[in-house]
């Protein structure tokens, strides 16, 4: 009777009497069944299902609406068919014509279907937000740094390498560079252990490559022991935002006479030799600024030596290549010359810094000393604002953890800790540059990641590999995250695992397979060595930890206690030495 009433259908004879009772509002019943078994609609919809006119359609559901039985509204309609006719490939001159009434395009919904899908959407957001295990954030954060392949599955998106990581070459490089710009490392770890555990054919003609062209600088943070010293890298192009603030006044005041001097010649631009600075600095000290000698007397290379070093070592000056710092931490200097290609020479960093004052000069350092060598200038100091510093912070804190959370940020050591990133947080979150959440148990409520980020970390939370690759790396490695962003595991001995420079961690199936302490006489072990299961694990953790030894050129120690026991009395005595230990009255050696 509805469909007849309604639309004016003639119904076939013999319809039982009870389907034949005449309705109060017939047009009006036929609209709601439809709601209550479709998703939102709009009044074209109905007008066409119908065959009605586009206004009748829509007093009809108006109607309806101030029943309470319909929802008038925004409902994503029109994106949704939008989206439906792109996949179908539809002419896009020919996709959502105009509507010749306005009337048309208004959306709708039934009130039960809305809750029914409201729900839902509840349902499927705390599902969404629903913390990842930090096992997934180990996997996440190792596959950032480029040490693990990118995974889909059971398979690999880059070629598995058995030694360092994922990325190749010179533009695997610059993205390290790129990732961890201005985290101040060990001089002596940033070769051996941070490139060559990601760039898996890592030379060092490939840093100093990018250093010599301008587009990487590398700045001092301090001295460490004797030959070492903290040294941030950064891209030349983003150099105002990474680097260090300028020293103060009162650093500048404690510099000796000769390292001002030194400052004097390199403020007049270009780049110098050291060569040439043991006689250009002299004669700043004897005639100043405003009458340079370049005859002046020569400073004893030691002098000299230690007066650059020590202005390196403040973030004052830099030098032109990486071979300085190579001399200084006993690295093995490059094999081959640096051949500069001609596409590497057009790259926009190039810098000022790299183009020589002077001609004729040769490429050592003073008289030979290779802790002198290249060219020597200052470290330029754009000037850049608090909010651009600040962006470029959290741009890397976010590149370089993915999650960021209180413990990324006490571990930079940011000025005003956390509390003080969170207003700019906040903001890129109302832009919808990145979002906030829970998305790793036991990290703080207040996490920040990109979109992709999360959604990621969810993928690998549902991936198990079969054939998990143990990664060996410095305590110290930013890719890390024991120590720093998760606490260590718990273990028996007395032994608290630090992230001091010498000691090394293998992590293995999202966990922490083995610490070897700072010296090497120490190894504490995460898992159980009596399990037959993980003896695989247990001896492709030690290989990877060999690899890593190995990157380091005249490491000698010896190996006594592996948790609190002689190591000759346990279960890793023999694969220990089918890794490259020897055996030792204290113990098993180790020597490369």
């Amino acid at each position: 009777a509805r469909v007849r009433d309604a639309l004016g259908v003639t119904l076939p004879a013999g319809l039982p009497d009870v389907f034949l009772q005449p309705a109060a509002d017939p047009l009006g019943d036929l609209i709601a069944r439809y709601a209550r078994t479709h998703g939102p609609f709009t009044t074209n919809a109905i007008a066409v299902r119908f065959g009605l006119g586009v206004t009748v359609a829509d007093a009809a559901l108006e109607r309806l609406r101030a029943q309470g039985k319909l929802l008038k509204g925004n409902f994503g309609v029109e994106r949704r068919l939008e989206a439906q006719e792109e996949s179908a490939g539809a002419d896009p001159s020919m996709r959502n014509p105009p509507m010749p009434n306005p009337l048309a395009g208004h959306e709708w919904i039934a009130d039960d279907v809305f809750r029914r899908l409201r729900l839902r959407s509840l349902k499927a957001a705390r599902e969404a937000t629903r913390p990842a295990t930090r096992e997934a954030y180990v996997r996440l954060l190792l596959e950032r740094h480029g040490l693990v392949a990118l995974s889909v599955g059971q398979a690999a998106l880059h070629p598995r390498h058995t030694e360092g990581g994922a990325l190749t070459g010179i533009d695997g490089v610059a993205r390290v560079i790129e990732q961890l710009a201005g985290v101040p490392l060990p001089a002596s770890v940033w070769e051996n252990q941070i490139l060559r555990a990601r760039v898996h054919n890592y030379t060092p003609a490939m840093l100093d490559e990018l250093i010599s062209i301008g587009t990487v600088l590398w700045c001092g943070h301090g001295k460490l022991g004797g030959e070492d010293g903290l040294i941030s890298l950064h891209p030349r192009e983003f150099a105002a935002e990474t680097l260090p603030p300028t020293a103060g006044a009162d650093d500048a005041a404690a510099l000796s006479p000769l390292q001002r001097a030194i400052l004097d010649v390199l403020a007049d631009g270009g780049a110098y030799f050291a060569r040439q600075l043991a006689t250009l600095a002299p004669a700043r000290l004897v005639e100043g600024p405003a009458g340079i000698r370049d005859d002046g007397p020569l400073v004893p290379t030691s002098d000299l030596a230690t007066a650059l070093w020590d202005l390196a070592w403040a973030g004052y000056i830099t030098s032109d290549n990486w071979s300085p710092l190579r001399a200084r931490t006993g690295a093995r200097a490059p094999h081959r010359p640096i051949h500069l290609s001609r596409r590497r020479r057009g790259l926009r960093g190039l810098s000022s810094f790299a183009q020589s004052r002077t001609t004729g000069a040769s490429t050592s350092g003073a008289r030979g000393d290779p802790t002198l060598a290249g060219r020597w200038s200052l470290l330029p100091r754009e000037s850049a604002s608090d909010t651009a510093r600040t962006l470029a912070l959290v741009e890397g804190l976010l590149d370089r953890y993915g999650i960021v959370t209180r413990g990324a940020a006490v571990a930079e050591d940011v000025p005003g800790g956390f509390p003080a990133l969170q207003p700019l947080f906040r903001s890129m979150e109302d832009a919808g540059q990145i979002v906030r959440g829970r998305f790793v148990e036991g990290l703080g409520a207040a996490q920040f990641a990109e979109r992709a980020t999360v959604d990621r970390l969810r993928e690998l939370a549902d991936m198990r590999s079969a054939d998990p690759v143990p990664v060996a790396l410095s305590a110290g490695d930013p890719a890390n995250p024991f120590g720093m962003i998760l606490p260590w595991p718990p273990h028996r001995s007395a032994i608290r695992p630090t992230r001091r420079g010498g000691a090394f961690v293998v992590i293995a199936d999202e966990r922490l397979v083995f610490y070897l302490t700072q010296g090497g006489r120490n190894l504490l072990t995460y898992i159980d060595a009596d399990d037959p299961a993980l003896a695989p694990l247990l001896s492709t953790g030690l290989a990877a930890l060999a690899a890593a030894l190995k990157r380091e050129k005249h490491l000698m120690f010896t190996l006594e206690m592996v948790d609190d026991r002689p190591v000759r009395t346990t279960k890793l005595d023999a694969a220990l030495r089918a890794c490259g230990f020897s055996m030792v009255p204290k113990g098993l050696s180790w020597h490369q």
